[in-house]
C-alpha cells in the first residue's frame, strides 16, 4: 500500500524509485540551468570571482567583465518566423544573478494556424494556449531561474504577480496579441535596463 510505497522511497537516501515503468520523468525544465549553477559553483570554489557561464541561452554571472561593469545579457524578441533573422528586444544589465528564458518561439509545431507550445499545461495535459511568447526570470541561481521560466510560460501574468513577491527574483513575460507582444514585468526590472 502507500504507506510500503513512501518506506520504500525512504529507504534510498538522495534517490528516487518509480513503481510504476510507465511512468517517465523529464527535467529538461531545470536540465540547463542546473548544468549553469554546477559550473559556477565551481568556479566560485576555484576562487573566480567573475565569470558568465551560459548553457543553451541559460546564463548565470558573477562579478563584473574586464572593464569593472555588470554584465549585459540580451532577451530576443520571440518572433516565430525568420528565425536566423533574431532580434534583441531587451538587454539587462545582471550582476552576481541567472537569468533564463523559456518560448513557444523556438520550440513549436502549428495545426491548422493554430501555434502549439512544446509547454504542456499540467492542469489540462495538454500544450498550453495562453499566448505567453516567451517568459524570463531573473533569480540568484539558475535552476530557479529556468524552472520558474517554465512554470511562467503556463501561469502567464498570474506567475508575474507571484514572482512579484519573492525576494531577488524578477520576471518579463511577453504575450502574443495579433502581430505585436504585450510586455509585462515585475516592478524592479527596469532598473535593470541598459541605457543604450
Amino acid at each position: 500500500g502507500m504507506k510500503n510505497n513512501i518506506e520504500q522511497l525512504i529507504s534510498f537516501q538522495n534517490t528516487i524509485k518509480k513503481l510504476n515503468p510507465e511512468i517517465e520523468i523529464d527535467l529538461n525544465a531545470i536540465a540547463k540551468g542546473f548544468a549553469v549553477d554546477c559550473i559556477s559553483d565551481l568556479l566560485e570554489t576555484l576562487k573566480i570571482d567573475n565569470y558568465l557561464v551560459e548553457v543553451g541561452g541559460e546564463i548565470r554571472c558573477g562579478g563584473k567583465k574586464k572593464d569593472g561593469k555588470s554584465w549585459t545579457v540580451g532577451i530576443d524578441k520571440p518572433e516565430l518566423e525568420n528565425q536566423m533573422d533574431r532580434r534583441i528586444e531587451t538587454v539587462l544589465n545582471v550582476s552576481n544573478s541567472a537569468v533564463a528564458t523559456s518560448g513557444d518561439y523556438r520550440n513549436f509545431f502549428k495545426i491548422d494556424d493554430i501555434i502549439y507550445s512544446h509547454v504542456i499545461n499540467p492542469n489540462t495535459g495538454f500544450p498550453v494556449q495562453n499566448r505567453v511568447a516567451s517568459a524570463t526570470v531573473i533569480a540568484p541561481h539558475c535552476t530557479e531561474a529556468d524552472a520558474w521560466a517554465t512554470a511562467l510560460l503556463v501561469l502567464g501574468k498570474k506567475g508575474v504577480k507571484m514572482i512579484e513577491d519573492l525576494d531577488n527574483y524578477e520576471a518579463i513575460i511577453f504575450i502574443r496579441e495579433g502581430n505585436s507582444f504585450q510586455k509585462i514585468m515585475t516592478s524592479s526590472v527596469d532598473e535593470m535596463f541598459t541605457n543604450h
